[in-house]
C-alpha cells in the first residue's frame, strides 16, 4: 500500500506523521495570512512570510536528506 510504503520511508507511525505534517500545513497556512496582509499593507511584515516559507522549505530538505541517508 502506497500509504503504509511512505510512512514507512520516513519511519514514522500514522500519528506521527499526522503531527509533522499537519505543523507544516499550520505554518503555511500562517504564512498565507501574513502574505496576504502584506499583499494589502506592503509595509507590514516585509519579510515575515518569506522567512517562514524559506524556514519550511529547509525542514523539508532536512527531513529528506535524513530519509535518504545523507546525515
Amino acid at each position: 500500500m502506497k500509504f503504509c510504503k511512505h510512512l514507512k520511508e520516513y519511519d514514522v507511525n500514522y500519528f506521527e506523521h499526522l503531527k509533522i505534517a499537519s505543523g507544516f500545513a499550520f505554518k503555511l497556512i500562517g504564512a498565507a495570512i501574513i502574505l496576504l496582509i502584506h499583499a494589502i499593507f506592503p509595509f507590514w511584515f516585509e519579510y515575515k512570510g518569506s522567512d517562514i516559507v524559506n524556514k519550511i522549505s529547509k525542514e523539508f530538505k532536512i527531513r529528506k536528506n535524513f530519509k535518504i541517508g545523507k546525515f
